[in-house]
């Protein structure tokens, strides 16, 4: 089974955005299994971008 992760930008968490983006999700054929909500630090933030990008999640 594959497994997708969705990050959610913080502009969209201010803008109260959550329930249109869960709904937008499911109906593109996705199935949310988990979710949790992070409040990171500037540092947190870049250490989780450096992981992301050595470890190919993200490709250009």
């Amino acid at each position: 089974m594959n497994q997708t992760l969705a990050i959610i930008k913080p502009d969209a968490m201010k803008k109260d955005n959550m329930n249109n983006i869960k709904e937008d999700i499911i109906d593109n054929g996705f199935s949310i299994l988990k979710e949790k909500t992070l409040l990171l630090t500037d540092k947190q933030a870049c250490s989780f971008m450096i992981f992301i990008k050595k470890n190919h999640f993200l490709m250009n």
